[in-house]
């Protein structure tokens, strides 16, 4: 399943998602460190 963006992954609870888990998609990985709409801080 791809979700459009990290907010409708969380809200489904696909987020956060490390690399070959379902949810994982590399353009939500923006650091690119394996962990896909992983939280920011300061952020929600």
């Amino acid at each position: 399943m791809s979700a459009p963006n990290c907010e409708f992954a969380r809200l489904v609870g696909l987020a956060p998602a490390r690399r070959g888990e379902p949810g994982y998609w590399k353009h939500h990985d923006r650091d690119g460190d394996g962990i896909a709409c992983e939280p920011w801080p300061g952020r929600r």
